[in-house]
């Protein structure tokens, strides 16, 4: 499996859980699938049935982690995408835009 954002390198093969990354398939409900797939940015593109996105392209505050240790994203949550390499995924700029985009596209 590999991180279905473009331009990330995070796969199974060479990444594992002692690195810290996790991997999560796209929801299965449509308006936060869309949600995550509007946050790549790419057109015209669907999901298949196993793709995923890893944990790097989530906010902290976007997990939980249940009894067994496993970590969950939390429901409503959406991905995001940094189109450019020196962005901040923990600056203020990048949780608006999070916030913003779960707002307008998962509540729809």
């Amino acid at each position: 499996m590999r991180c279905s954002v473009q331009n990330c390198t995070n796969d199974t093969k060479r990444t594992t859980k002692s690195h810290g990354i996790t991997f999560h398939m796209f929801p299965k409900e449509t308006n936060l699938r869309t949600a995550w797939i509007e946050a790549l940015g790419v057109l015209d593109w669907e999901p298949r049935d196993r793709s995923t996105i890893c944990s790097e392209h989530f906010r902290n505050e976007d997990f939980y982690q249940t009894k067994c240790g496993l970590r969950k994203i939390k429901n409503g949550a959406v991905p995001v995408v940094l189109q450019d390499s020196s962005e901040d995924l923990d600056a203020p700029a990048a949780f608006l835009r999070a916030s913003e985009l779960s707002y307008q596209l998962y509540i729809k």
